[in-house]
């Protein structure tokens, strides 16, 4: 019933109600942590010593925290979203195409050459300092920062019997919800906002790499994210972005593991970033846009609909 009256309902309605149901399941979230705390024997002051400092310690309670947080803040609303606008959850979040051998092979590759960029995008955005005038926002960001990297070593530290749970809450569940919100949900509305693909494309890439409030990976994010949403678009296939999604943060826990184990893993983090870098970029520049190209021309006849904007 509801979609019937949302379908049709301006652009501005849809973005009211997105932020509608965001903010329904903040609040559920919350509750839903509190809960699961209280069940554990814990309570809300438990949060001040994580953001103290200890993250350490209470490592089971941050990947409960976590996984509730990922689950209603970003898988579950855009099925509500789209069954709301749309009524078929399927066709409004491009889950219905079903991803192809040589597509899913493309991808892969995409997210493969395109890794000297990334990383010299991460040294680039690592070595950008805000003006003195600025000096407190720098300190807020870099406290952010250590934060973010206090509690990624947290989970990273733990036994690898735990490595299965790290899998779920590091690489599954964000690469199909951060995926399904940003670009089935967040980037399609912004396209439609511009009317332009690649302008909706690059700003739906740097909210997706605000949302993290990692600011010194900010620029390999925004790649990241314009990566994943140009597989999306070029495609019609959500599958594609999740799949890659996953395999980068796959590639990420895999190596905080065993990367001391194999050299070849090492290499991998170092291209781009070490002399000569220039040549190594270019190629990789080079070889992902190709790439891209191809990965367009072979999922040409599974799109439901052009997307020559």
């Amino acid at each position: 019933m509801w979609h019937y009256f949302f379908r049709e309902a301006p652009l501005r309605i849809h973005l009211l109600l997105l932020a509608a149901i965001l903010l329904l399941f903040w609040v559920l979230s919350s509750i839903a942590a509190t809960i699961v705390l209280a069940s554990a024997g814990y309570d809300l002051t438990v949060l001040q010593k994580i953001s103290s400092g200890e993250a350490g310690r209470y490592v089971d309670v941050l990947q409960m925290l976590q996984i509730i947080q990922s689950v209603c803040l970003f898988v579950l609303p855009p099925f509500v979203y789209a069954y709301l606008v749309s009524g078929n959850i399927s066709d409004s979040l491009c889950i219905k195409v079903k991803p192809n051998i040589a597509g899913i092979l493309l991808s892969i590759a995409v997210l493969f050459f395109s890794v000297p960029l990334i990383n010299y995008a991460g040294k680039l955005n690592s070595q950008i300092h805000l003006p003195d005038f600025m000096k407190e926002i720098d300190v807020w960001m870099q406290e952010k920062e250590n934060f973010a990297n206090e509690v990624s070593s947290a989970f990273m530290n733990r036994p690898a019997s735990k490595l299965p749970i790290n899998l779920l809450m590091i690489a599954v569940i964000p690469a199909l919800g951060e995926e399904l919100l940003f670009r089935a949900v967040v980037q399609q509305l912004v396209i439609r906002l511009v009317r332009n693909m690649h302008g909706g494309i690059w700003i739906t890439s740097v909210l997706f790499g605000a949302l993290h409030l990692q600011f010194f990976t900010f620029l390999p994010r925004i790649i990241l994210g314009s990566l994943f949403g140009y597989l999306l678009e070029y495609s019609r296939s959500l599958w594609y972005p999740i799949l890659v999604h996953f395999l980068n943060n796959t590639m990420a826990i895999l190596f905080a593991y065993f990367g001391n184990f194999f050299s070849g893993m090492q290499q991998l983090e170092k291209m781009g970033t070490e002399k000569p870098e220039l040549p190594i970029v270019l190629l990789s520049i080079l070889l992902t846009l190709m790439t891209l190209w191809i990965f367009r021309k072979s999922t040409l006849q599974s799109r439901p609909y052009s997307t020559d904007t």
